[in-house]
């Protein structure tokens, strides 16, 4: 269930669609809020940012175009009177990276942590610092393996195109990291 909330924080509509709350908030003017009601829990309710409308609406399975998106408000504030800073110019980790490209990027580092000696490094080895060339040349090569594999072309050691497209992301952190360590000084340290 969702509710449409004014701005004082009195309820002013209920529907069990998303797309029905949004359309009700604006016809009701500035200031009203969405919020999802907690099944079970009828004093729970969840703010539902417009950010958050990329989802499909219950029953409807039609999904929510960015003609739903909009500013976010300046401050969150919940049912019981708490409040903090709204989401607005905040980076979003959560909607700018993958957890499963994370995943499949930290299994590869995990596979490659061990040298032709046999010796295991550290994880964060590569933050010691190497000289910008070793990252721009590997980042070359690994760029060409890449397009050449999924083009079904081979590749030295025949690579999987997964794991290239690692080495392409290691290569272009490894860059970026000592650009942005020429200019704050600071290799971030392992605790």
């Amino acid at each position: 269930m969702y509710v449409v909330q004014d701005g004082a924080g009195v309820e002013v509509a209920r529907t069990e669609y998303l797309r029905e709350a949004y359309k009700k908030a604006d016809e009701s003017g500035g200031g009203h809020r969405v919020f999802h009601q907690v099944e079970g829990f009828p004093e729970e309710l969840v703010p539902v940012s417009r950010s958050m409308l990329n989802i499909k609406a219950a029953g409807k399975g039609e999904p929510f175009g960015a003609d739903r998106e909009g500013p976010l408000p300046a401050i969150r504030t919940a049912t019981t009177g708490a409040s903090r800073d709204g989401d607005v110019g905040k980076l979003s980790y959560a909607k700018g990276l993958s957890s499963q490209v994370l995943q499949r990027y930290l299994e590869y580092l995990g596979q490659h942590r061990t040298m032709k000696d046999g010796s295991l490094r550290d994880w964060d080895n590569w933050k010691r610092g190497m000289p910008v060339e070793w990252f721009a040349e590997s980042l070359d090569r690994h760029v060409h393996d890449a397009i050449r594999a999924s083009q079904g072309l081979p590749v030295p050691e025949n690579a999987p195109l997964e794991d290239l497209l690692c080495a392409v992301i290691f290569n272009a952190s490894g860059w970026l990291f000592e650009l942005l360590v020429a200019k704050s000084g600071n290799r971030e340290a392992a605790c």
